[in-house]
């Protein structure tokens, strides 16, 4: 597929296309890095290409456009990003940026990553003896103070931070459904907490937190186990944790390797992170020395057809009509469906969703 041809040239594991692409084919390679969110990452494979392989120049020229406009947003987002930390801090909140800026800074070139909201992991800076919902109690609290009406949901509340920008303050970084899994997840998040926020980079002309390489491979993960269950995954999503284990070079480091793989166990996401790297081998070119664990063919032919069919975050998802998409019931219907398709690959995950979601609503009465 010359799709994937081009998205392994833009990550430097291929020289040129096998075939150049027809018009027709250039068209479509376009279509699926807009479902896919790729358009900035996909031209700088263009940029590497021979000339003699290259699209249309008609095509050229408007590709550049939206690549700008992207690279426009990142900076905007990078410096909404420091004054967000700046802000969190003064209020008397530790803060870590999580998924979006943060992870673009494992890009080779971080401003040509489609960015989404800001992704806020915020924590009360005196939390000794706190449990994880006495930290939201406090969080939300202070988000009501400037949108009473905000609902907080199990892991985040949305913060209308400044113009122009969504953010969302999480106290829980993510969450799976299992219950065992969950607690377990939770525990690993809350007792990393300290070293995420005092991990930080230079962004947007300020100072901010990021994770480190080590809670992205185990957070990063549980979010795309999470979305593949709720709506769909794009591979922006799994590009984010290419970059990171390539950036990073942590699989090649035995003793992180190890505690990174420690705690994947313990949450039962193997077989979705076999699942990842199979994917990351076969669309985006991953060599072995990157790999966290074995590919898994079965699961991962799976994941990558869902992701080719749903797009990001599953917009493009044409098994999922309008009128469910906006439907409570209907939402609820298609989620059980997703159960039932999923029970085969992962059954630990899909019999517990619909408790975990019982239990996500008396959650949300109490907290609200």
């Amino acid at each position: 597929m010359k799709f994937f041809e081009l998205l392994q040239i833009a990550l430097g594991n291929r020289e040129r296309f096998s075939v150049a692409p027809t018009l027709e084919e250039w068209r479509e390679i376009y279509d699926n890095a807009t479902r896919q969110a790729l358009i900035g990452v996909m031209f700088s494979g263009v940029e590497r290409l021979p000339a003699e392989q290259r699209p249309p120049r008609e095509m050229i020229l408007p590709w550049f456009m939206v690549v700008s406009k992207i690279e426009k947003r990142n900076a905007m987002m990078n410096e909404a990003c420091a004054k967000v930390t700046e802000r969190f801090l003064r209020d008397g909140f530790d803060c870590c940026i999580l998924k979006g800026q943060g992870v673009a800074a494992y890009y080779p070139a971080p401003l040509r990553r489609q960015s989404g909201d800001i992704d806020a992991w915020v924590l009360p800076k005196q939390r000794n003896g706190m449990d994880v919902d006495q930290c939201a109690r406090l969080v939300t609290d202070y988000a009501h103070q400037f949108t009473p009406d905000t609902k907080a949901s199990y892991h985040h509340v949305d913060f209308p931070a400044m113009k122009d920008v969504s953010v969302e303050i999480h106290y829980r970084p993510s969450y799976m459904f299992s219950a065992v899994a969950n607690s377990r997840l939770q525990k690993y998040f809350y007792g990393e907490a300290g070293k995420q926020f005092l991990n930080t980079i230079e962004m947007g002309g300020g100072t901010v937190s990021m994770p480190t390489a080590e809670f992205n491979a185990v957070f990063l993960l549980s979010h795309i186990y999470r979305h593949l269950y709720e709506e769909g995954i794009g591979l922006r999503q799994l590009l984010d944790y290419y970059h990171m284990l390539v950036s990073t070079g942590l699989a090649e480091d035995k003793e992180r390797r190890e505690a990174v793989l420690r705690q994947l166990k313990k949450c039962g996401m193997m077989r979705i992170a076999g699942a990842v790297i199979y994917v990351l081998r076969e669309s985006f070119g991953m060599q072995e020395r990157y790999m966290l664990v074995e590919p898994d063919e079965r699961t991962g032919r799976f994941l990558l057809n869902e992701i080719m069919l749903t797009g990001n975050f599953g917009q493009y998802d044409e098994r999922v009509s309008d009128a469910t998409r906006h439907s409570a019931v209907g939402r609820n219907r298609q989620r059980l469906k997703r159960d039932m398709m999923l029970f085969r690959y992962f059954p630990g995950e899909c019999l517990s969703e619909p408790f975990f979601r019982l239990y996500h609503w008396w959650w949300r009465r109490r907290m609200n």
